[in-house]
């Protein structure tokens, strides 16, 4: 029997080739979708937590209306406005630089750092009026009128700016709160 030997064509290493060529692709392009997914979520949890701060900017904001006994300490030079007086534009860098804003008290997270503070503005926005409740532009009652308000509630508007740990993200929030002096 006589058997014929075949020149080797390389096929089998053409191919071969080709396989590890899909598979080194594929394991490439696997590794920047997750290094795309961590910068997603590293920026998502840096959101949650410059929304956690402005969240404590409205709530120290509000025990320093707590402590107030006069509205003497409106005058603009502390984070306190009289009614018309706070800045319009929120949004704008300058307006939170401006050296007249209040610092809340900083976080801390579980890993022990320190973040920065949040910022927050207080406006005297006048005496609660009973017609401001039923033109629904302000709720300070529990809405279902078991317990009406006072007539000489003093009703405020607080406004807290915080960026989250890498300073670029930035939520700010709009809270009003009422004290009867």
């Amino acid at each position: 029997m006589i058997t014929m030997h075949k020149k080797p064509s390389g096929a089998a290493l053409a191919v071969s080739l080709v396989l590890l060529l899909i598979l080194t692709i594929v394991v490439i392009s696997g590794g920047q979708n997750i290094v795309l997914q961590k910068k997603m979520s590293s920026a998502v949890r840096d959101l949650h937590i410059s929304l956690e701060m402005a969240e404590s900017g409205i709530r120290d904001a509000g025990a320093q209306l707590d402590l107030l006994t006069t509205m003497t300490d409106f005058d603009q030079t502390t984070g306190f406005y009289k009614i018309g007086d706070m800045p319009a534009d929120y949004f704008s860098e300058a307006t939170w630089t401006a050296g007249s804003i209040t610092g809340a008290t900083k976080i801390k997270y579980t890993t022990g750092t320190t973040d920065t503070a949040a910022q927050y503005m207080i406006e005297d926005a006048g005496i609660y009026k009973e017609e401001d409740a039923d033109s629904g532009s302000l709720m300070l009652d529990d809405y279902d009128g078991a317990n009406p308000i006072p007539s000489n509630v003093n009703a405020f508007k607080i406004v807290s700016r915080s960026t989250g740990r890498n300073g670029r993200s930035e939520r700010i929030l709009i809270s009003y709160y009422g004290k009867e002096f």
